[in-house]
């Protein structure tokens, strides 16, 4: 079915290139085969022109005797029925999990044309369950019954049930002394002790003020102890749980870790003096203060003295972008592209946006992986900063694809690796909203690659080519086309900066009021 859909693509010069096929019926009695097209909701309903036209064509492509039938199905992005797909999901293919998950365990964030799920799962659930695959398989079902990508993420939380508190005595943190606001440091020879790798980089506790995910300290072990509850269901199970003070020198936060089986050996060893590396979420604890529920933790010394580090200059630093004016201007109106004081809509005004593209060695994120990523920052509707790097990937770059972005293995022989180049992104990208241009393809990218080093981009979502295709009319819907359509350069195409900025420059002639 794939394989009609290119078809229709190449016959209309990707005219109806928004088409899915969400299902496909043969009626036996009627000798009639029926065919679902689903289209995206910020598309206008399809004209009976169009219709008759790509029914022509699927009645010769397919050169059935029996009667073709074609129906249109707007695919609504509301959280509810994705919510119900997901549920179906789990009910028909991974029942074990079902029936331990609540539907507040499902976080359904929507982007329009890219949706963030992460579902929240007890550890011990998840015990025999291939996670990788499970998100997978996810994301490829959700994609197939909604117009728009899928970015799944399981997180493994300690859900546990009680008569009453955990603890209800947790040791007050110290009050936090307000201190000013650092950069983050570098933690001395981390080693893994218990969880997944992150990245050991942590910020200062007394700069968390509110809930927060995905939080890293570092400090001393204050006070820890050892305790346990039962856990109710068929069979009731004793787990443990460690309590213990992180105090970094001017500030100490309570931390909760609990602990599967396999771990308790390892933690058992901790003892108060200890200095570690904690990731995890700080949220309000039973005593009313901010408490670390800790997830990943990694033995590690402190800088001598972490509040006189310096922040390290970044391996990628982000550039003044300024517009170069010709020496010499044709006409008046050329001049004019320059100097009139173009107005946008109220959007572009009250935001800030990252508009970015990425280079990769392939098109599947699971297994392949990026090779350059360039941006372009907008600011009270001008163009205002440029980020842009290769990176070093773990694997050789293919020859199809040095032909493609003209980067090959020895341009990218000294640059940085991912690892130290998604954390710079991250921070540039910060309180922005993203915009591509088929930005799905480019988010399962970085978040994929964040994810390995405990970061996730949460920022809204904007898709340059949706807003395209809802303003002009074209055969077609590639950058380059639309580009010429607008009257805008595109220089050196499938280099990310140079798609970024051309991408960033039709995202605001097509906001222009």
């Amino acid at each position: 079915m794939e394989k009609l859909i290119s078809e229709i693509n190449k016959k209309f010069n990707n005219e109806f290139s928004y088409l899915k096929i969400y299902d496909v019926e043969y009626s036996v009695s009627n000798k009639s085969c029926t065919f679902t097209f689903m289209y995206p909701e910020n598309i206008a309903n399809i004209s009976n022109e169009d219709r008759k036209k790509i029914n022509l064509f699927v009645n010769e492509y397919l050169n059935l005797n029996n009667n073709v039938i074609i129906k249109y199905k707007k695919s609504y992005l509301d959280k509810e029925f994705i919510l119900k797909e997901i549920l179906f999901f789990l009910k028909n293919s991974y029942s074990s999990i079902f029936a331990y998950i609540s539907e507040k365990q499902i976080n359904i964030k929507n982007n329009n044309c890219y949706i963030n799920v992460v579902l929240d799962i007890a550890k011990n659930i998840c015990d025999g369950v291939d996670i990788k695959k499970f998100e997978q398989s996810l994301s490829s079902y959700l994609f197939s019954k909604f117009c728009a990508e899928f970015f799944v993420c399981v997180n493994q939380t300690d859900y546990v049930e009680f008569e009453g508190a955990i603890e209800k005595n947790l040791e007050k943190a110290l009050k936090s002394v307000t201190v000013e606001k650092l950069p983050r440091y570098k933690v001395v020879e981390p080693v893994m002790l218990v969880g997944k790798e992150f990245y050991f980089e942590p910020e200062y506790i007394g700069n968390v003020k509110t809930e927060k995910q995905s939080v890293i300290f570092a400090g001393k072990i204050v006070n820890i102890n050892k305790k346990t509850f039962i856990k109710k269901g068929k069979v009731e199970k004793e787990k443990a749980y460690y309590t213990f003070g992180l105090n970094e020198g001017k500030a100490q936060i309570s931390v909760v870790y609990f602990c599967p089986k396999a771990n308790e050996v390892k933690m058992d060893k901790l003892v108060a003096g200890d200095t570690i590396c904690v990731m995890g979420d700080v949220r309000n604890g039973y005593n009313g203060s901010l408490t670390l529920y800790a997830k990943n933790i990694a033995l590690c010394e402190l800088p001598e003295n972490i509040y006189e580090v310096k922040e390290e200059k970044k391996i990628v630093l982000p550039t003044e972008y300024r517009v170069v004016k010709p020496e010499r201007v044709l006409s008046l109106e050329q001049e004019n592209i320059f100097e009139k004081n173009i107005i946008y809509n109220k959007y572009i005004y009250d935001n800030n946006f990252v508009v970015f593209d990425v280079e990769t060695t392939g098109l599947d994120a699971e297994s392949c992986e990026i090779i350059e990523i360039g941006a372009s920052k907008i600011e009270n509707g001008k163009i205002c900063q440029k980020f842009q790097t290769l990176v070093k990937p773990t694997e050789s770059i293919s020859k199809l694809i040095t032909d493609l972005t003209g980067i090959d293995n020895k341009m990218v022989e000294n640059a940085p690796s991912i690892k130290d180049v998604i954390k710079d992104f991250y921070h540039f990208c910060e309180n922005s909203v993203l915009v591509g241009y088929n930005v799905s393809f480019d988010m399962k990218f970085i978040q994929n690659a964040g994810k390995n080093y405990g970061i996730t981009f949460t920022n809204d979502v904007e898709d340059a080519m949706v807003l395209a295709r809802e303003k002009v009319r074209l055969s077609n819907y590639k950058l380059k086309t639309v580009v010429k359509e607008l009257n805008i350069v595109l220089e050196n195409a499938h280099r990310a900066y140079n798609d970024a900025l051309a991408t960033a420059k039709v995202f605001l002639k097509l906001n222009e009021l």
